[in-house]
């Protein structure tokens, strides 16, 4: 199946393709993603990650489709 992968800042990773899309295979969680990409893990603790638009904790199972995004909590204001 394929999600779509939106990185933070100017993360990326050799196992998605050139429009951001990562094949992954069924009954794939959020955790599995951040492994298959190897995103530091200090990345994935700053970085909140959402799913469709969601947040959702790293056990999340992923659909065909999906898009994972990543977004800062530490925004000031």
């Amino acid at each position: 199946m394929k999600i779509l992968v939106l990185p933070p800042g100017r993360y990326t990773s050799e196992k998605m393709d050139e429009n951001g899309y990562l094949d992954i295979k069924e009954h794939s969680t959020v955790g599995d993603v951040l492994k298959i990409l190897k995103m530091p893990k200090i990345i994935a603790k700053i970085w909140l990650t959402s799913v469709n638009g969601q947040i959702v904790p790293f056990n999340t199972a992923l659909k065909d489709g999906d898009t994972i995004g990543f977004f800062s909590g530490l925004s000031g204001g």
